[in-house]
């Protein structure tokens, strides 16, 4: 819907030109327990091949899938903006191999940021309503697990 929008009023202004947005997808099923990380890799690699886009925004929402796929990117020199997956070995890479990793930002928190959100909440809620115990449940995924363990 947004790239109809978008679109509908000439597209986006790059210098003093306008560019059509164009919007693809593809499943990378790693939202369904047990795919094995290359099977999405592989999906992702297709759009790139497929599509040719000029860049990548949401990508992988699973960490361990993010992280093997960084070097997808890197390969294409794509701009890749992750917005779901938090692993913080995301910036790691990047910061360890900053000229092979620097197509890669994030746009949201990574899991000790989350884990700090959350103590402070829960600091705040045992404050006011005197609760001492929380139960965090958490997807399957590398970043959820272990933010879930402690």
């Amino acid at each position: 819907m947004a790239v109809d929008e978008i679109n509908a009023k000439g597209g986006v202004l790059v210098g003093n030109t306008k560019h059509k947005l164009e919007a693809y997808s593809i499943d990378t099923r790693e939202h369904e327990p047990g795919i094995p990380v290359h099977d999405a890799l592989t999906a992702a690699e297709k759009l790139i091949l497929e599509k040719k886009p000029h860049a990548i925004v949401l990508g992988n929402f699973r960490s361990e899938v993010l992280l093997a796929a960084m070097d997808l990117i890197s390969k294409y020199k794509l701009p890749y903006i992750c917005s779901i997956a938090m692993s913080p070995l995301m910036q790691k890479k990047v910061t360890d191999d900053y000229d092979k990793y620097k197509y890669i930002f994030r746009n949201c928190m990574n899991a000790p940021y989350l884990a700090m959100y959350l103590g402070g909440v829960m600091g705040f809620i045992k404050k006011e309503f005197n609760f001492n115990r929380a139960t965090i449940i958490t997807q399957d995924v590398l970043w959820a697990k272990g933010l879930g363990k402690d």
